[in-house]
């Protein structure tokens, strides 16, 4: 993976660290696809916003609980992880239940797909036999980004769909 011999870059120790950053990541890219729907909360029902807090902050202490015991630091993550999913499906449910909006599974395909294809062009790069540790971690940097942007791209354009939240929707408000 690209990560590991980043982290060894900066220094021996950091590679310890290599789990945890990856699902920290992850719970980062959710909140970041899905928080942007607390606006409509913090506007028009200010008081759901306090009820998806409270549920991620109750996924987070329960898996804390159950991982951190076990598994350290990328235990901590990976509660982190789980709490923002929490938080996540609970915004999509309220999203459904108050204002009408119903926003398809399938609309995360496009960037679940370039991810996909970052990740695949990265570790093909990274086993490429070039000798220089820092060129091939540049390389794999570089044509990762640039299959995720192509791949994404052009899932949009073929399916006419844009990542926009303007078409999701179903029953007028009153």
């Amino acid at each position: 993976m690209l990560g590991a011999p980043l982290l060894r870059l900066i220094g021996p120790e950091f590679v310890a660290g290599y789990w945890a950053m990856l699902l920290l990541a992850s719970a980062e890219s959710i909140q970041g696809a899905f928080g942007v729907s607390d606006l409509i909360f913090f506007y028009r029902r200010p008081q759901m916003v306090i009820f998806i807090t409270l549920v991620s902050a109750s996924v987070n202490l329960v898996a804390g609980w159950l991982l951190i015991a076990r598994y350290g630091v990328a235990g901590g993550a990976l509660a982190a992880l789980l709490a923002a999913a929490g938080a996540a499906i609970a915004r999509r449910a309220l999203l459904r239940a108050r204002f009408g909006v119903d926003v398809p599974l399938l609309y995360a395909a496009a960037p679940v797909s370039a991810a996909a294809a970052n990740l695949g062009i990265a570790l093909v790069v990274l086993a490429a036999p070039i000798g220089h540790d820092a060129l091939r971690l540049g390389l794999a940097a570089f044509f990762g980004f640039a299959a995720y942007l192509a791949v994404l791209k052009g899932a949009l354009w073929a399916t006419g769909e844009s990542l926009a939240l303007t078409h999701f929707i179903v029953e007028p408000q009153q």
